[in-house]
């Protein structure tokens, strides 16, 4: 029976073309993707509702208060002084002054250290900081006067009648334009300068600078004052 089977054969397996059939089957079914969809809405919760309306309430708060706000109000800091009234001002590089009677001082916040400027309008008596690696400190008006100091102390007026400075120790130099004519004074200690509304210098005396140090100790000392001083 054996040899009669081989001889005449009833089937013949064909192993190649189906164990390529079989491959080929197994490779298109790992290339098959399954993919689910989820439909579903997504809605925050309680607590995240009631945190996005408090930023929102805080964000309008703030709008609005730098909106009401002038912008000079947030840059710069000023100091005003009312009839009568005398304060003691310590700037952010460590100066001091007296700030007098109905005055005000003005300066940047933000840029201070870097310029050294305050803006004054009224009367004080300034004290500097000497900075060997920083600017020279300035003192200016709205009348084009401008003091740049070099580590000193003295006293400055400026109203809108004129301005006058007494220097009682160290160096300052007194920039004013007269016209359209740009002058520089040069200070020494127990000297005093006077301009008039139009910068013009009406006076340069000497004065004794322990009147100013009686002057911060709320000590008034009158030698040969005119009235309108």
């Amino acid at each position: 029976l054996a040899e009669w089977e081989s001889k005449y054969p009833q089937y013949v397996t064909d192993v190649k073309n189906k164990l390529d059939e079989y491959l080929a089957k197994i490779e298109n079914t790992n290339k098959r993707k399954l993919t689910i969809t989820y439909n579903y809405e997504l809605k925050p919760s309680f607590k995240t509702q009631r945190f996005l309306g408090y930023a929102v309430a805080i964000i309008l708060v703030i709008s609005l208060f730098v909106s009401i706000l002038p912008v000079s109000y947030i840059f710069n800091k000023q100091i005003t002084t009312d009839y009568g009234e005398i304060k003691q001002v310590k700037l952010p590089d460590g100066s001091e002054l007296t700030l007098y009677s109905n005055s005000k001082l003005t300066w940047n916040r933000l840029n201070f250290e870097n310029q050294r400027i305050v803006y004054l309008d009224g009367e004080a008596n300034f004290d500097i900081k000497y900075k060997q690696d920083a600017t020279k400190f300035k003192v200016k008006t709205k009348n084009e006067v401008t003091i740049i100091v070099y580590g000193t102390e003295f006293r400055f007026f400026t109203r809108e009648r004129g301005s006058k400075v007494e220097l009682n120790k160290g160096v300052i130099k007194l920039h004013y334009k007269e016209g359209k004519s740009k002058k520089t004074i040069a200070l020494n200690p127990g000297e005093s300068i006077s301009l008039n509304k139009e910068n013009r210098l009406t006076e340069r005396s000497t004065f004794n600078p322990s009147r100013n140090i009686e002057l911060k100790k709320h000590r008034f000392v009158f030698d040969n004052t005119p009235l309108s001083e």
